[in-house]
Protein backbone atom coordinates (compact mmCIF):
# COMPACT_ATOMS: atom_id res chain seq x y z
CA UNK A 1 0.00 0.00 0.00
CA UNK A 2 2.88 2.20 0.76
CA UNK A 3 3.91 2.15 -2.97
CA UNK A 4 0.17 2.92 -4.10
CA UNK A 5 0.26 6.22 -2.26
CA UNK A 6 2.47 7.90 -3.65
CA UNK A 7 1.82 7.03 -7.59
CA UNK A 8 -1.50 8.38 -6.62
CA UNK A 9 -0.34 12.21 -5.37
CA UNK A 10 2.23 11.89 -8.39
CA UNK A 11 -0.79 10.77 -11.15
CA UNK A 12 -3.00 13.57 -9.92
CA UNK A 13 -0.45 16.39 -9.67
CA UNK A 14 -0.44 17.17 -13.31
CA UNK A 15 -4.34 16.86 -13.60
CA UNK A 16 -4.40 19.88 -10.91
CA UNK A 17 -1.64 22.01 -12.49
CA UNK A 18 -3.62 21.87 -16.20
CA UNK A 19 -6.50 22.91 -14.41
CA UNK A 20 -5.61 25.69 -12.32
CA UNK A 21 -7.06 28.72 -13.76
CA UNK A 22 -4.97 31.36 -15.79
CA UNK A 23 -4.79 35.09 -15.76
CA UNK A 24 -6.05 34.68 -19.21
CA UNK A 25 -9.40 32.82 -17.94
CA UNK A 26 -10.26 35.94 -16.32
CA UNK A 27 -9.82 37.74 -19.49
CA UNK A 28 -6.28 39.36 -18.21
CA UNK A 29 -3.33 40.44 -20.49
CA UNK A 30 -0.30 41.58 -20.21
CA UNK A 31 -0.38 44.99 -21.08
CA UNK A 32 2.07 47.88 -21.48
CA UNK A 33 1.81 50.98 -19.38
CA UNK A 34 -0.27 53.62 -20.60
CA UNK A 35 0.80 56.10 -18.88
CA UNK A 36 4.06 58.05 -18.29
CA UNK A 37 5.41 59.91 -15.88
CA UNK A 38 8.65 61.62 -14.54
CA UNK A 39 10.65 61.02 -11.36
CA UNK A 40 12.09 64.69 -10.49
CA UNK A 41 14.77 65.24 -8.13
CA UNK A 42 17.72 68.11 -7.16
CA UNK A 43 20.17 66.16 -9.39
CA UNK A 44 17.80 67.66 -12.13
CA UNK A 45 18.23 70.92 -11.84
CA UNK A 46 15.25 73.72 -11.80
CA UNK A 47 15.10 74.31 -15.00
CA UNK A 48 12.96 71.70 -16.49
CA UNK A 49 11.59 71.89 -19.63
CA UNK A 50 7.96 70.85 -19.16
CA UNK A 51 6.89 71.75 -22.59
CA UNK A 52 9.19 69.28 -24.35
CA UNK A 53 7.64 66.19 -21.52
CA UNK A 54 4.35 67.32 -22.32
CA UNK A 55 4.78 67.00 -26.14
CA UNK A 56 6.02 63.19 -25.57
CA UNK A 57 2.70 62.34 -23.56
CA UNK A 58 4.16 62.92 -19.95
CA UNK A 59 0.72 62.94 -17.65
CA UNK A 60 2.34 63.13 -13.89
CA UNK A 61 5.61 64.35 -11.64
CA UNK A 62 6.57 63.46 -8.71
CA UNK A 63 9.13 65.46 -7.24
CA UNK A 64 11.93 64.32 -4.58
CA UNK A 65 10.78 66.98 -1.70
CA UNK A 66 13.25 65.88 0.66
CA UNK A 67 15.62 63.25 1.88
CA UNK A 68 16.13 61.37 5.14
CA UNK A 69 15.77 64.30 8.41
CA UNK A 70 17.75 67.22 7.07
CA UNK A 71 18.21 67.50 3.34
CA UNK A 72 15.65 69.04 1.29
CA UNK A 73 15.28 68.99 -2.62
CA UNK A 74 16.52 73.00 -2.96
CA UNK A 75 14.19 73.05 -6.89
CA UNK A 76 11.46 71.57 -4.89
CA UNK A 77 9.30 74.59 -5.09
CA UNK A 78 10.30 75.31 -8.82
CA UNK A 79 9.98 71.45 -10.02
CA UNK A 80 6.69 71.45 -8.27
CA UNK A 81 4.65 74.24 -9.27
CA UNK A 82 6.50 74.30 -13.16
CA UNK A 83 5.25 70.85 -13.87
CA UNK A 84 1.18 72.19 -12.45
CA UNK A 85 1.83 75.69 -14.34
CA UNK A 86 2.33 73.18 -17.56
CA UNK A 87 -0.97 71.13 -16.75
CA UNK A 88 1.09 67.76 -15.28
CA UNK A 89 -0.67 66.31 -12.81
CA UNK A 90 2.37 66.21 -9.47
CA UNK A 91 3.08 64.73 -6.21
CA UNK A 92 5.87 65.01 -3.67
CA UNK A 93 7.94 62.26 -2.07
CA UNK A 94 10.24 62.09 0.82
CA UNK A 95 13.65 59.60 0.80
CA UNK A 96 13.77 57.65 3.61
CA UNK A 97 17.37 56.95 5.53
CA UNK A 98 16.15 54.87 8.55
CA UNK A 99 19.46 54.54 9.47
CA UNK A 100 20.41 57.87 9.58
CA UNK A 101 17.16 59.10 11.87
CA UNK A 102 13.79 57.42 13.12
CA UNK A 103 10.48 57.24 11.28
CA UNK A 104 8.60 60.15 13.33
CA UNK A 105 11.57 62.33 12.44
CA UNK A 106 11.61 61.93 9.14
CA UNK A 107 7.96 62.08 8.79
CA UNK A 108 8.10 65.14 10.16
CA UNK A 109 10.98 66.71 7.73
CA UNK A 110 8.30 67.11 5.33
CA UNK A 111 6.20 69.58 7.48
CA UNK A 112 9.40 71.83 8.70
Amino acid sequence: MRSFIPFIALATLPTFILASPTPRDYGLQKREPTVEGLDLWDIHGGAVDYSFWTALGIKYAYVQATKSSSLKNQYFEQQYSGAGTAGIFRGAWHYAFPSQSDGKTQAESPIR
